[in-house]
């Protein structure tokens, strides 16, 4: 939804924050694409199982997505608190 106000009216915030919104959608796409629909996202169709696998890892709970890629829970806790410390209207 943020997205997409954004995308309609760049106005509403300055470009390093529609930038960070960009970048924390595709990272949660990556992850709610295969556990929603059971399919990879398209961006990484070629690379990414269609189901993630869940798991404990070093780092906490993690979703193994590829052979080379594990999302973290604190991966996508971070880029929410990136992204909302980012938010910042146009001036």
């Amino acid at each position: 939804m943020i997205g997409q106000r954004l995308w309609e009216d760049g106005s509403l915030a300055q470009d390093s924050s529609i930038e960070a919104v960009k970048e924390t959608k595709k990272l949660f796409e990556r992850l709610r694409i295969p556990l929603a629909k059971l399919e990879a996202s398209k961006r990484h169709k070629k690379t990414d199982y269609d189901v993630p696998y869940a798991g404990v890892g070093v780092r906490g709970l993690g979703w193994q997505v590829s052979d080379d890629t594990i999302i973290y829970q604190e991966d996508l806790s971070e880029q929410l608190f990136v992204m909302f410390s980012k938010m910042a209207p146009r001036i």
